[in-house]
């Protein structure tokens, strides 16, 4: 089981439960589980804060927002408090997300902005930076004339 366990950490970083979970899907006692993952703990194979720092960071890299990072963890087995988030400028992810979807255009109609605010809302920003970011857009006069 050791070794099982070894072969899927050498693919990826795993979180404790999600191991257990694997484990106990292919029917190995608790007991027995518990006692494998204490090991890998203890040698450094396994380790949730490892694993919470790696989603963190690709997830904020991918255009995620705390809240859907926060539910990534909580799916995980992760609690999300034991877990440094790392100080990190979220409206200045929010604004990059959008730009890569929506470009640097202000909403054209109220659909339009219901459409952005419902796309930046599932990636887990929070509704009052999108209102911010969505309403300065608004407002920037248009050079193009």
């Amino acid at each position: 089981m050791k070794a099982l366990c070894l072969r899927h950490l050498a693919r990826r970083e795993y979180s404790r439960a999600e191991l257990t979970q694997k484990l106990r899907f292919r029917g190995f006692a608790g007991v027995v589980v518990e006692d494998v993952l204490d090991d890998l703990v203890r040698e450094g194979y396994l380790s949730d804060g490892r694993f919470a720092e790696g989603l963190i960071r690709r997830r904020m890299e991918q255009g995620y927002g705390l809240n859907r990072i926060r539910m990534e963890l909580q799916q995980a087995g992760i609690d999300e408090r034991a877990v440094d988030v790392p100080s990190c400028d979220w409206e200045a992810v929010l604004e990059k997300t959008h730009h890569k979807k929506f470009g640097r255009l202000k909403p054209t109609s109220a659909r339009d902005f219901a459409a952005r605010m419902r796309y930046l809302l599932q990636r887990g920003f929070a509704a009052e930076q999108i209102h911010r970011l969505l309403r300065r857009l608004e407002s920037t006069e248009d050079h193009s004339d």
